[in-house]
């Protein structure tokens, strides 16, 4: 899996998630392995805000 730079909310949410695409780009056919992976990238209140998620909308 590759290494993450980190999301905590003080950087912007969209360059986040299009670094996440293109460092998973390798793996974009594998749906339940992206969604498992992405919390790997999120810190502090991102990943409380995460873990809150219902897991039905995610």
């Amino acid at each position: 899996m590759p290494e993450f730079e980190k999301y905590d909310v003080t950087k912007n949410p969209r360059d986040h998630i299009l670094s996440f695409q293109n460092k998973m780009a390798p793996f974009s056919t594998d749906d339940k392995f992206l969604m498992y992976s992405f919390m790997f990238s999120l810190t502090g209140s991102a990943i409380t805000c995460y873990n809150q998620l219902d897991p039905r909308s995610i």
